[in-house]
């Protein structure tokens, strides 16, 4: 790709297109029209399943609507309008890229700006991480508003422009460039100007301030130099963040009798092969009696399936594949091949997850391929294979750890890693998981529904402390038990209302609940549990044939 460049211009006569006289303007706009009907065109050839999130007669009538703002829209405009009609398709792997990835359009190029300050959502809120030396005041400050929109507003609009699997992908990708990119900030309706924008910003002691900033020519040229949010911390970089560059490394923690691996990008080096790699690290791991292997992902977008000998090397040490001995961490970075591996490690060991929900799907389309429109050079990828690596029915929109643990800003301010603490601090309460199921089982043979709702009051605020993942320990776990041993089908359906109530958006409850309610005869309620499936994943082929049979049904005759 090429590298980031951006030079401000206050005006452009003439566009990568054409002239805007002696009929330019026509052939800018039959260009424009070609480049989206060849994009469409081969999306529709490409993609395995293009449909799957958006039906075709939705996504054509976003296509005419672009071609008819093409007379009036700005080649900027355009652009962006492209960018969000990919992102609709819902798809991790097809995204339109920026312009300033491309190569042979510096025309188009110079017209987007950059503010010379990078963001991060953490726990508590979206921070200035890094800017420009000349914006110290505002380096690690909480980002109330950005020009006119809070930073909430920013954010939930900028992601219609991501491609996207899930909630946590744009969570992944905003603090790249979208959160920096002036054009795009205006377009939204966040900055009144492409080149200055006005933040309100919150320091640490709760006082609120307004503060300008604006765009620089040289960002991403090497151009600006750059301060960051952790430079003034007295502790050392934590592991996640030591060796961010290399696509894998590990390290024998003597203290933790851990081995501790990190995989940025899986992809294999040619000096130093995965597979030997892997020899290496099971060598280390053996020599000292490592009690612990802790696998790192969080930060790892994807690459190739090389994840092989690493599955095979834990497997053959069952000491190891231990819920208390092995760990994989993963975040909102993890997608793609890191995702197949999530996928393998949570299917073929007994690993307990730790962080944040991933940003890809069990099951996800994915295998890139890159399209270039003939006429703007605007890059697109697109996704070309379907990988099933769970059961067929498994509508997940990410996996999920076992254990929630999210980097809030002074963690990160810091140079702490509160989910590698909670790694190594994991034996002082891991007997909470499996505590959980004989305890709400007696609750409920001893006191049934009620008892069971009581008890889980009771101690829900225990299991939120640690971070537990309440969906697995109350639902995964416990629903295959409720339905053995259920006094009553009014009993299993009240569980299943309860844990419904807890987690409306788990897709399987709002499945199995909906099932129920269709064959107690509670029609209406099943159709908006089954229509809320589908609203939290398109692709959940199951409610989908549900609702089609029920129109059926009460189709007349």
């Amino acid at each position: 790709m090429a590298r980031w460049m951006t030079i401000a211009v206050t005006f452009i006569a003439f566009t990568f297109l054409g002239s805007h006289s002696e009929g330019g303007e026509s052939t800018r706009n039959i260009r424009w029209s070609e480049d989206i009907d060849y994009l469409v065109d081969r999306l529709e050839i490409t993609h395995p399943n293009l449909y799957a999130n958006i039906s075709a007669e939705e996504f054509q009538i976003s296509v005419e609507q672009l071609k008819q703002r093409i007379a009036t829209a700005s080649d900027v405009e355009i652009v962006f309008s492209i960018q969000e009609l990919v992102a609709r398709i819902r798809n991790a792997h097809t995204l339109c890229y920026s312009p300033l990835f491309m190569e042979d359009n510096d025309a188009l190029k110079r017209q987007f700006q950059f503010y010379p300050v990078l963001y991060y959502p953490f726990s508590d809120g979206l921070y200035t991480t890094a800017v420009a030396a000349r914006y110290e005041p505002i380096l690690g400050k909480r980002v109330i508003q950005m020009g006119g929109m809070t930073s909430a507003e920013v954010m939930s609009n900028l992601a219609r422009f991501i491609g996207a699997d899930n909630e946590n992908t744009p969570l992944s990708n905003l603090p790249r460039f979208y959160l920096s990119d002036g054009q795009l900030l205006r377009y939204i309706g966040a900055a009144n100007s492409p080149d200055s924008m006005t933040l309100t910003l919150e320091d640490g002691n709760g006082s609120v301030f307004d503060y300008t900033i604006c765009t620089d020519s040289t960002f991403g040229t090497g151009g600006v130099s750059w301060i960051t949010m952790v430079t003034a911390s007295d502790n050392p970089p934590p592991l996640y963040r030591k060796h961010e560059s290399e696509n894998y490394w590990f390290d024998y923690l003597s203290e933790q009798q851990a081995i501790y691996l990190q995989i940025n990008l899986m992809y294999n080096i040619d000096s130093d092969p995965f597979e030997a790699f892997c020899q290496r690290l099971f060598d280390t791991l053996d020599a000292n009696r490592a009690e612990r292997l802790i696998v790192d992902v969080r930060g790892c977008p994807g690459g190739d399936h090389i994840e092989l000998p690493l599955l095979k090397g834990i497997l053959a040490r069952p000491q190891i594949d231990q819920p208390d001995r092995l760990f994989l961490i993963i975040g909102r970075r993890t997608g793609s091949a890191s995702q197949h591996l999530t996928s393998e490690f949570e299917h073929y060991t007994n690993a307990t997850l730790f962080g944040e929900p991933t940003a890809s799907k069990p099951n996800q389309y994915g295998a890139m391929q890159q399209l270039t429109l003939p006429h703007s050079k605007l890059q697109i990828v697109c996704a070309t294979k379907y990988f099933q690596d769970t059961e067929p029915a498994d509508y997940s929109m990410a996996s999920t750890p076992d254990i929630y643990v999210s980097v809030s800003s002074d963690d990160f301010r810091a140079n702490r890693d509160p989910v590698l603490e909670r790694v190594f601090s994991y034996d002082s309460y891991k007997q909470l998981g499996p505590a959980f199921r004989e305890l709400m089982s007696n609750a409920y043979l001893d006191g049934g529904i009620d008892g069971f709702k009581r008890t889980y009051d009771s101690v829900k605020a225990t299991y939120s402390e640690y971070g537990f993942n309440m969906e697995k320990l109350l639902f995964k776990d416990l629903d295959a038990w409720m339905g053995e041993n259920r006094r009553s089908d009014d009993d299993y359906v009240e569980y299943l209302r309860f844990v419904y109530h807890e987690l409306p958006n788990s897709i399987p409850v709002c499945y199995d609940l909906g099932w129920w309610m269709n064959e107690r005869g509670d029609k209406e309620d099943a159709r908006k549990l089954w229509e809320k499936c589908l609203a939290l994943n398109p692709e959940h082929h199951h409610a989908r044939r549900r609702l089609g049979l029920m129109k059926l049904e009460e189709a007349p005759n």
